[in-house]
């Protein structure tokens, strides 16, 4: 598989990022399951997209 140009550090700093600003608006995600549900549940991510 080719590099997709983002390391693994970069990616679990967004998911940190998106993780605080849902704990800032009373919604905490702890896991990253919870993190996608919140998602989908909020419209960002469809199913189909995971």
């Amino acid at each position: 598989m080719p590099d997709a140009g983002i390391s693994v550090r970069t990616v679990n700093t967004y998911v940190d990022r998106v993780r605080i600003k849902y704990a800032n608006a009373g919604h905490p995600a702890p896991t990253e399951a919870n993190l996608v549900v919140r998602a989908v549940r909020d419209g960002r991510v469809s199913l189909g997209e995971l």
